[in-house]
């Protein structure tokens, strides 16, 4: 399982989708299991040289969860 996350209406360029946690387990045919992964908050920081400091910035941000980038499974999200 791979967790991406994107903030659509952000200051400054960033790629669409950047990875920001994952975990690998193996699932025979028809089994169901759970995963726990967690995101820190400062995986949603960007290092702003007009203010010469880490930034979060606030609002809405796009999580996705899915095998691959190309194979999204899951969308939700989070606001800061």
């Amino acid at each position: 399982a791979q967790i991406y996350y994107r903030d659509p209406i952000c200051s400054v360029f960033r790629p669409y989708k950047e990875l920001c946690g994952y975990d690998k387990k193996l699932i025979k045919a028809g089994e169901t299991v759970k995963f726990l992964i967690e995101v820190p908050k400062e995986y949603l920081a960007f290092y702003s040289t007009a203010t010469d400091r880490w930034c979060i910035e606030s609002g809405d941000y796009e999580f996705m969860v899915g095998a691959s980038s190309e194979d999204i499974r899951l969308k939700g999200k989070i606001t800061v």
